[in-house]
């Protein structure tokens, strides 16, 4: 102890950088890290998680400067931003990923929007639906939109849907949260504005009439499931005392929609044939 005490203690200016990051001192660390630009990755964590308008000057340097930026850790410096409330910060982030990002993460924003919306700052996770564009929504995890239906957000539901969200096979969690809390009116609104189903999401349809809610089975069988199929696929799975009312009511509409065809026929060049 004697011997270490003897001997200068020395930090590196990576070790510097960080602690000027957490004391907020701001000059010290606008000298410092143009030093030490190639650990970028977690100076820009750190940065980006310190709260105030000294932790949001700091981060907004980094993205400056900064290139080559691993996916992993600038969506764990988005999560951070978020973290402290600051939506124009976490913009900021958004924004610059493109040119900072070591490789292009096409799900990035719709990831930051998930955490928001998990974490308590819906206000960020809306203003970020708002700016995001169709492709970034579509590129969103696929559970997003399970989240938003499993609280009823109706408006922002809607504004996920209506820029191309793409639930995948959440869809199905999605029609059961709903029509088995008898929200059958914004399932209907939902998949009336587009929300995909799969041709082969026979879960989808399942729920909802095992939920004896035919009106939604009715809207998805409209995109383009097979009735026939499905009666197999569900053959032997578990069926409520809604079921069957439920299905007699589709066979009615699968019949009646076949005879429409018939009646109508196979055109060619917008003539019946």
């Amino acid at each position: 102890m004697e011997e270490g005490g003897q001997r200068p203690l020395h930090i590196s200016d990576y070790d510097k950088t960080v602690l000027a990051i957490r004391d907020g001192e701001l000059e010290s660390f606008k000298a410092l890290y143009p030093k030490v630009l190639d650990q970028a990755d977690s100076l820009l964590v750190e940065a980006a998680g310190r709260p105030g308008a000294v932790g949001r000057k700091m981060a907004l340097s980094l993205l400056v400067d900064a290139e080559s930026i691993s996916p992993s850790s600038y969506l764990t410096a988005c999560k951070r931003a978020v973290d402290t409330g600051d939506g124009q910060r976490v913009r900021s982030l958004i924004e610059r990923a493109e040119s900072c990002l070591s490789e292009p993460l096409p799900s990035l924003p719709g990831a930051v929007i998930l955490h928001a919306y998990t974490n308590g700052h819906r206000n960020i996770a809306k203003d970020l639906i708002v700016q995001c564009t169709t492709e970034q929504i579509a590129a969103a995890p696929p559970n997003l939109l399970r989240l938003v239906a499993e609280r009823l957000d109706f408006q922002t539901a809607m504004e996920l849907v209506d820029k191309g969200v793409q639930p995948g096979n959440y869809a199905a969690d999605v029609l059961h949260t709903l029509t088995g809390q008898h929200q059958e009116w914004m399932a209907e609104q939902l998949l009336a504005h587009g929300m995909p189903v799969g041709p082969d999401n026979y879960a989808a349809l399942y729920v909802c009439i095992n939920n004896g809610m035919p009106g939604v089975a009715k809207l998805v069988l409209d995109q383009g499931i097979d009735f026939d199929k499905y009666r197999a696929w569900a053959d032997n799975k578990p069926k409520s005392a809604e079921y069957e009312a439920a299905m007699e009511a589709l066979y009615g509409y699968v019949t009646e929609q076949k005879n429409t065809v018939q009646r109508d026929g196979p055109t060619m060049g917008g003539m019946c044939r």
